[in-house]
């Protein structure tokens, strides 16, 4: 299937710009002027693309819009770098960072550092831009430690090679031969390992790499990371940019072709996250969605482990969109959730019209009456000690977590430090991702499996709640124990 050329493409944009204002449609007017700002991005053109750029950021905020801000600003960044305007490009790229770090986004400040750095050499201040890079790689290190980011290995590889040619090149031009030699080594290794690691040919050269990544990551069905790579491919140096501007759009047309062939029966959330056709729209999509359905995106891999660890036990089932998959296909699961969606109160679902199954109202010491069963929780929120407090309460031997590693955006410290001290990782599920969201489905056992698995209480217990006399009577009845 052939795609529209330049001109088609830019007078179908205008028009659509020129249609949504004319409607005064703000949220249309929004994806025109954004939609313009990538196809004059697309093609080098940065001068044009800035100010509907500006525009689209301009709306919104009218809209009150928050969610992928951070992003919007680097790409901003961005514009203003390819269009030589180092100075207005750098406080750009800090409160970009800035934004990132709140989120713990240490893997997406990495091309923000790198930008900056570049930056910073321009205006002749290479001892500022040392830091950035240094600040950059250990941005890197930190990340691929991290295992929710294993999805985003070869973007994090080619992200860092990058920028360990630009340091290079910065290190050459001050006169430090030796670091720059030293830097462009490191460079060369990644590169060669990415092409041994995809059977690329010995003599690919570094955009047949990353396009090569693009592609891998298309047929993975993950358009959102090939997207990312895409995007770093028009960061290369070539003598035909409309031609690499066409080649990008190609590779975005059959990405998303090819996931649009990839349905899953039964699950309304995923197909309309698959809908979504690039990382603007999870932006623009997210809130509702999420508040909507679920704050994880469950896919068939993700459900088929919990029915193989049922009955579940679910606290912070929210909408219950997880438990209604499961009880779908005939497993069984007790949902729980202090304020069951759409109670009020309920902010992390106040778009949610109803529950899709039925969810029980209750906390997470519901969990000391089901040491049976097997403990669910999804997403639960890092400004709480709700998932703590379940898995110090549970007495059961396996639990499935969804969400984000430690350092992430779910579950406190103190849950994440229990793990680790307590659990051991036995299987992980690879789930749908949105855009700056790092979740998977982990599925562990307790190091020391508890082997009496009921819910009574101790004599110790029984002694101090029920008194002496009633204690005594307790030993010798199991009906009063328990």
């Amino acid at each position: 299937m052939s795609l529209p050329d330049r001109a088609t493409l830019e007078s179908s944009n205008l028009q659509a710009l020129k249609r949504a204002e004319s409607e005064n449609n703000k949220t249309l007017t929004q994806k025109a002027n954004y939609s313009l700002a990538r196809f004059y991005r697309q093609e080098g053109e940065y001068e044009k693309a800035i100010p509907y750029y500006l525009k689209f950021l301009e709306a919104k905020r009218e809209l009150s819009v928050y969610h992928g801000l951070a992003w919007n600003l680097a790409e901003l960044a961005n514009l203003y770098f390819h269009a030589g305007q180092y100075s207005t490009a750098i406080p750009i790229c800090r409160e970009a960072i800035l934004k990132m770090n709140e989120y713990g986004r240490t893997a997406d400040v990495i091309s923000i550092l790198d930008q900056m750095a570049v930056c910073s050499w321009k205006n002749d201040d290479t001892t500022v831009a040392q830091l950035e890079f240094n600040e950059a790689e250990a941005s890197y290190n930190k990340s691929v430690s991290l295992e929710s980011l294993k999805q985003q290995k070869y973007i994090l590889d080619a992200q860092y090679a990058l920028m360990l040619d630009h340091w290079a090149d910065m290190s050459q031009s001050i006169g430090s031969r030796a670091e720059s030699e030293k830097l462009s080594s490191k460079s060369a290794t990644i590169w060669r390992k990415l092409r041994q690691e995809n059977s690329l040919p010995a003599n690919a050269v570094k955009a047949e790499i990353v396009e090569a990544l693009a592609e891998k990551y298309c047929r993975k069905k993950k358009p959102f990371q090939a997207e990312a790579l895409l995007d770093m491919l028009l960061e290369m140096p070539t003598a035909n940019r409309s031609q690499l501007a066409a080649t990008v759009r190609k590779l975005e047309h059959d990405c998303l072709s090819m996931r649009a062939e990839h349905a899953e029966q039964s699950n309304e959330y995923i197909e309309k996250f698959n809908s979504l056709k690039s990382r603007q729209d999870c932006f623009d999509n997210r809130q509702i969605l999420c508040q909507k359905y679920a704050w994880s995106v469950p896919n068939e891999g993700a459900i088929n482990v919990l029915l193989n660890h049922q009955p579940l036990i679910e606290v912070g089932a929210g909408t219950g969109y997880w438990a209604s998959l499961v009880r779908k296909k005939g497993g069984q699961i007790i949902a729980t959730d202090i304020l069951p969606a759409p109670s009020k109160g309920n902010h992390w679902h106040n778009l949610a019209g109803s529950s899709w199954t039925e969810v029980l109202p209750g906390d997470e010491t519901i969990v000391r009456q089901y040491p049976d069963k097997t403990l669910f929780l999804s997403w639960p929120p890092e400004t709480n000690r709700c998932a703590y407090n379940a898995l110090s309460l549970y007495k059961g031997n396996t639990l499935i977590y969804v969400g984000e590693g430690a350092g992430g955006c779910t579950g406190t410290k103190e849950f994440h430090d229990l793990i680790n001290r307590e659990w051991h990782l036995i299987k992980q599920v690879e789930i749908p991702q949105w855009t700056g969201v790092y979740d998977m489905l982990y599925v562990y056992a307790r190091n020391k499996p508890i082997e009496n698995l009921d819910n009574s209480i101790t004599v110790n217990e029984a002694n101090k709640f029920l008194g002496l006399q009633l204690a005594e009577s307790a030993k010798k009845s199991p009906v009063v124990l328990g």
